[in-house]
């Protein structure tokens, strides 16, 4: 029996190509690449084709960074995993470095976003900045998240749960001579840690805080702007037919 062609021989190529096409385009285009795999023999590349879910229009926004901001994509993840390594100083007494730390993420990640947003204003898109915000910040710090991000091919949007919180962080061990016992810490020390502990949590709550009233007035803000170009665009188009109209009356 002959060999099936390999009509398929670049599949990551392919892939990134369909992760790059127009939301609109993506179902078609994914079909295609799969009835091509099944064709070639490669049954099983084809099923997981085939299983690949269409991008929302926010993330095919955030995919394409990947593509057009390589350099301040792989910024964000830096600066993603220096915070992850403050925030865990911080949990050790060590917070001078959370503070630069957080700011820096936030500037990437505004900067990035802005960007996404700009490029779905371009395709006739109406940006939603939250959505953007949120999955950039969760893409950064999930362990596959991160790679799909940097290649350009997230296929579902992720929910931030405060990329500056400290839930779920392990507090690492300090290692203990062998053969000796560690001395317990004494009630004051106790108290001091677990006032430090409950300020730095209080700290990170009100950072939250403040951070989602800032990304929602910035959402009402670019919707404003929206509106406000939308209506000037309708305006000039009446200033056109008046003035069109105008000029067939004084001839």
């Amino acid at each position: 029996m002959p060999k099936p062609l390999a009509v398929v021989p670049e599949l990551e190529a392919e892939l990134d190509s369909l992760y790059a096409a127009p939301p609109a385009d993506f179902t078609s285009t994914r079909n295609d690449l799969a009835q091509r795999l099944k064709q070639a023999g490669q049954a099983e590349d084809a099923a997981a084709v085939k299983q690949l879910r269409k991008p929302t229009v926010p993330l095919w926004a955030v995919n394409q960074l990947a593509r057009r901001h390589p350099d301040d994509v792989r910024a964000l993840l830096d600066a993603g995993e220096r915070l992850r390594v403050a925030q865990q100083a911080a949990l050790r007494g060590e917070s001078q470095e959370l503070r630069t730390a957080t700011a820096e993420e936030r500037k990437i990640l505004h900067g990035l976003t802005q960007r996404a947003a700009e490029l779905l204003r371009e395709t006739g898109h109406s940006p939603d900045t939250k959505r953007i915000a949120d999955t950039l910040r969760a893409a950064a710090v999930d362990e596959s998240g991160r790679e799909l991000l940097q290649r350009g091919r997230l296929s579902e949007e992720l929910e931030a749960s405060g990329f500056g919180s400290f839930a779920g962080m392990e507090i690492p061990s300090r290692s203990k001579p062998e053969g000796k016992t560690a001395k317990p810490p004494s009630p004051a020390a106790q108290r001091r840690r677990e006032e430090q502990l409950r300020k730095l949590r209080e700290s990170v709550t009100k950072a939250k805080r403040d951070a989602t009233k800032a990304e929602r007035a910035a959402a009402r803000a670019e919707a404003t702007l929206d509106t406000a170009r939308q209506r000037l665009v309708e305006a000039n188009e009446t200033v056109q037919r008046a003035e069109a109209e105008l000029e067939k009356a004084e001839t």
